[in-house]
């Protein structure tokens, strides 16, 4: 896909999106003439790569390391082949060893390039499943093809992954952004909704507490009738607060559709609150026929029931805050954790940046 031409929305799509990262090819130059037998084994290490032996391949540059471990030749060359395997990690770490060894500006820049593929790819895995996490690999690999280009202004491929790790950097920020907010709105209705819970409980507690009151006014008067107009005036609060009952079940309804984070758990809890509304509101139905008819101890019955439902719904969505509290809290001691792994996988010493001649 041309550049130019491309767009991305969501960093699911990005892989897609920009185009292809700019390859880079196994080197063949021999090393220093004192180190013969290391040039060869780079070269059988080369040889058996272009022929997919890859364990014989890694077996031949790891040797011509420990006869020549001052040339980045063996290491360079295991980072392409470990790139090939897709393990970008190692990888990536051997191109920075490399970038350490060479003394040709232009072997360095390949190495640099390569260390900046080995970073995006690793990166570009971990964005698949957390934004947050891939976004300094995507960095690193910036760093690293600008030290390519430093080193070498002809390098096209540095030029354009540069390019393809800009724009994926702007999606995966502005991605992490309508996460956050998205994050933030879920957690702001999730916190209403609760809210709205906990006032349908109390006013169905009010009402089952006056309904229970009525219930032994009207047995200690000696005419029942006496209780009619203050039963009918419960039974219009009680058919109000169905309506409210009603209201928010589809709201839940409404919100699970919707969201477009889509959670499998969250939308089942989400699910099963307004099914739980939907049968409270069905007892508090029957409670406000009852109170019409002024029959106040079957009205308390079905207000129990439309209670206890109630209750139920409240206890679900409070749960479903405390697992996705807990959940964030997780991600973000996994996250600590691997940016901790990273570093201690950096090299402690490098050859930096050389000098434009």
């Amino acid at each position: 896909m041309d550049l130019a031409e491309c767009g991305c929305d969501k960093i699911c799509n990005f892989r897609n999106a920009f185009g292809a990262l700019a390859m880079l090819i196994a080197l063949v130059a021999p090393v220093s003439a004192r180190a013969d037998g290391a040039a060869g084994l780079v070269a059988k290490g080369n040889q058996a790569l272009q022929e997919g032996r890859l364990e014989e391949a890694l077996s031949a540059y790891g040797e011509a390391a420990k006869l020549d471990p001052e040339s980045g030749y063996p290491e360079f060359n295991r980072g392409v082949a470990l790139y090939r395997s897709k393990n970008f990690k190692d990888a990536r770490l051997l191109f920075e060893q490399a970038a350490s060894s060479f003394k040709d500006a232009k072997l360095e820049a390949l190495s640099w390039l390569g260390a900046g593929n080995g970073a995006f790819r690793e990166a570009e895995n971990a964005l698949m499943s957390n934004p947050e996490s891939g976004l300094k690999g995507i960095e690193e690999s910036l760093e690293n093809y600008k030290n390519a280009l430093k080193l070498d202004r002809s390098l096209k491929e540095a030029a354009h992954n540069l390019e393809v790790a800009r724009l994926t950097l702007k999606a995966v920020r502005d991605e992490i952004k309508r996460q956050q907010e998205q994050a933030k709105k879920e957690a702001e209705q999730r916190e209403q909704n609760i809210e709205k819970l906990k006032d349908l409980k109390n006013k169905q507690e009010e009402l089952e507490r006056q309904t229970k009151d009525l219930s032994q006014e009207k047995s200690q008067c000696s005419n029942p009738d006496d209780t009619q107009g203050q039963a009918e005036k419960l039974g219009e609060k009680q058919s109000e607060l169905k309506s409210k009952t009603d209201e928010l079940s589809e709201e839940l309804k409404s919100q699970e559709v919707s969201s477009s984070a889509k959670d499998s758990v969250k939308d089942s809890i989400q699910e099963s609150a307004a099914e739980d509304l939907k049968q409270s509101a069905a007892s508090q139905m029957t409670a406000a026929d009852s109170l019409e008819k002024n029959e106040p101890d079957s009205a308390a019955s079905a207000q129990q029931e439309s209670l206890e439902k109630i209750k139920a719904a409240l206890d679900k969505l409070e749960k479903e805050k405390e697992r996705q509290q807990k959940d964030q809290e997780s991600q973000s001691k996994k996250d600590q954790s691997k940016e901790n792994q990273s570093k201690e996988d950096q090299p402690k010493e490098g050859k930096g940046e050389k000098e434009e001649q």
